[in-house]
């Protein structure tokens, strides 16, 4: 077969043509995209402006309404539709009061809890999936294997296995935001019931670093919380129990299990308390309990046996940790980390995913 010749003017007449071809096309792309740019843009602003004027016709009976409704759908685990109607109720509300009037916090407080209800939802669905996936990786490999202190997971070939990464909490950071804005108006009162919600509000602060893995900074805020409740609230013995046990869970998670024993050993001893109000010395053989007493002590007793299962597991841990060092200073054998996946996500994701902070 033979190739036909092109002549050097047939080249020169070609390369222009297809610059000229290639050009033009850029132009239609450079073109086109501008105007697309310039849609969104106007369709954004629009549905900004229908927002705002929407925001603007609202009256504060208007966001009292929606806080009702919001409240209600919160507490029915309606977390969007919560989320959704708080969050205009803090918009009419700062634009009426101010962003830091005194009655605004309380909604800042709930649109932070929606929000961490919202997000905390999307975690356990993403969470779960990816530890199927990481899983199935370890199944599917049966030379997966974990030995002594390495800090990868490799293949048969010495090939680092790639991690899961889950996509930022946009959820969480808002509701970090509302939060911390609750506080900044809280902390500047000192009547009881302020004092309370403060208390309240780091609780929460607390659960939205715990659920982010930011487990030093939820041990502030739970301990911040546990203070203001022993000094305000003492006689208060299921919150201050409540705050026992959260505080334990960030010892847990933090790897301090002696510190977390102690903590569920504190929201046990409030629980005893609290059953002793209810059922005193003085009422026993004497009239029959009434409903709400007797639902609240099975509650408390509910609970208490729950306390007893974390007592368990904790010193279990503790076991395992003290046989641990002593199998790592022995230098131990590989083995299968089936088990182990989970935890060892969690330990990097907690390094490398981002942190909110104050």
């Amino acid at each position: 077969m033979t190739v036909p010749e092109i002549s050097q003017q047939e080249i020169q007449t070609d390369l222009p043509m297809k610059d000229k071809v290639t050009k033009e096309s850029q132009e239609v792309v450079d073109n086109s995209a501008p105007e697309n740019t310039v849609e969104q843009e106007d369709e954004d602003n629009s549905v900004d402006q229908t927002h705002q004027e929407m925001i603007n016709s609202m009256t504060l009976n208007d966001a009292y309404i929606l806080i009702q409704e919001g409240t209600q759908a919160l507490a029915l685990g309606i977390y969007d539709d919560a989320a959704e109607k708080l969050a205009i109720a803090v918009e009419v509300q700062v634009k009426h009061l101010g962003q830091y009037a005194l009655e605004v916090a309380p909604t800042f407080y709930l649109y932070g809890k929606a929000l961490l209800a919202v997000g905390a939802q999307k975690n356990s669905v993403l969470g779960e999936k990816a530890d199927q996936s990481v899983q199935e990786q370890t199944i599917n490999n049966p030379n997966f294997s974990f030995q002594g202190d390495e800090e990868d997971l490799e293949d048969d070939e010495g090939k680092v296995l790639d991690e899961i990464e889950l996509p930022p909490a946009d959820d969480l950071e808002l509701a970090w935001e509302n939060l911390d804005v609750a506080r900044l108006i809280l902390s500047s009162q000192t009547d009881e019931k302020s004092i309370h919600q403060l208390a309240e509000v780091h609780l929460s602060l607390g659960d939205v670093s715990l659920e982010s893995e930011n487990f030093e900074q939820a041990t502030k805020d739970y301990e911040t919380a546990l203070a203001l409740k022993k000094e305000h609230f003492a006689n208060n013995h299921r919150e201050l129990a409540e705050a026992h046990f959260k505080l334990a869970l960030s010892f847990e998670y933090s790897e301090m299990n002696e510190e977390a024993c102690e903590q569920v050993n504190l929201a046990m001893e409030a629980l005893h308390k609290r059953i002793e109000e209810l059922l005193p010395p003085s009422s026993k053989g004497k009239e029959p309990l009434s409903k709400e007493i007797e639902k609240e002590v099975n509650e408390i007793q509910g609970f208490l046996a729950d306390l007893d299962l974390k007592l368990v597991d904790l010193n279990t841990l503790i076991e395992k940790e003290t046989e641990g060092e002593q199998i790592v200073t022995a230098k131990a054998p590989a083995q299968d980390i089936s088990s182990l996946v989970k935890k060892r996500k969690t330990e990097d994701t907690a390094q490398d995913s981002k942190k909110i902070k104050k």
